[in-house]
């Protein structure tokens, strides 16, 4: 990943975290161990992390980066180019 595209990641992983601050305080409030908050905001970075990075690289290089196109065409028949005309009784 080249530096443009890992910085705008981290723009929106940054941006992400802004969005959730509220959502932290209240959390804050929660009696759980700290060891299971740490454990939920590592799966909440991993996943978020994963999603910035590729909606930064579908931004930079497009929807269909490693898509492999194969178009099948059935033959043609022949075409004559001089002024001959083909013979279709084999003579």
């Amino acid at each position: 990943m080249d530096a443009r595209t890992r910085i705008s990641a981290i723009a929106r992983v940054i941006g992400a975290a802004l969005l959730v601050a509220d959502a932290y305080l209240a959390a804050c409030l929660d009696t759980r161990p700290l060891i299971r908050r740490a454990e939920g905001g590592a799966r909440w970075l991993g996943r978020t992390w994963r999603r910035a990075a590729a909606d930064a690289r579908i931004r930079r290089h497009g929807p269909g980066r490693g898509v492999i196109a194969v178009t099948i065409n059935r033959p043609t028949r022949p075409t004559c180019t001089d002024d001959k005309e083909i013979d279709t009784d084999g003579h």
